[in-house]
């Protein structure tokens, strides 16, 4: 007789789960001043991380006040997450949030700007207790094989190379898609980050 047979209860430790899923859904946001782009991809943790994104678009944000747009922004990277995660907890695989990190020598209000809407993705993030990654300008050069002085123009036009996607998607959006390129990759952008290192010390 197997346990808890007796009684007709099944112990937690015998019931079926899924089998795990190895891989990492990564969702990037770019914060822009205005609208926040996004994207969303599964890594499988293979060397050539090359998955397919499950879709990408923008959370465009109508309001210049940050304290409003702020708000705003909250509620709708919510409702996007928890879209996710019921997915993510049925089929038992992890998801990180993944953004590029706000740089001071931006201008004063355009880096308050990003900051804001970076502290209410975190809120939302931590609410949920999921895990956030921050990647640097270069390690997205890096990633997409450009120089480290490349601009936003040609990180774009790369992107939409890489992936055929339409000329007229934002500059938004393939910054989302760059930054998850630069997390996904990361076993290449550590190895560039480490040569412009030494490159400093010699």
């Amino acid at each position: 007789m197997k346990p808890n047979e007796a009684d007709g209860k099944t112990s937690r430790s015998s019931r079926s789960k899924p089998p795990k899923d190895n891989r990492t859904l990564i969702i990037a946001f770019d914060t822009a001043s205005n609208d926040t782009g996004v994207a969303i991809k599964f890594d499988d943790g293979s060397p050539v991380k090359d998955g397919t994104y499950l879709t990408y678009g923008e959370i465009a944000e109508s309001s210049e006040k940050i304290e409003t747009r702020c708000g705003s922004l909250h509620v709708r990277v919510c409702a996007l997450l928890d879209r996710y995660l019921r997915d993510a907890d049925e089929k038992r695989y992890k998801v990180v949030i993944v953004m590029e990190q706000a740089r001071q020598g931006q201008f004063r209000n355009v880096y308050a700007a990003l900051r804001a809407a970076q502290s209410a993705i975190w809120c939302a993030a931590f609410e949920r207790d999921l895990p956030i990654r921050y990647v640097a300008p270069v390690q997205i050069r890096a990633a997409l094989n450009l120089k480290t002085g490349a601009s936003k123009e040609e990180i774009a036009d790369e992107v939409k190379k890489l992936f055929s996607l339409p000329k007229e998607l934002s500059d938004n959006i393939t910054d989302a898609i760059g930054i998850a390129e630069a997390f996904s990759r990361g076993w290449k952008m550590k190895r560039v980050v480490k040569k412009i290192e030494r490159r400093k010390t010699t």
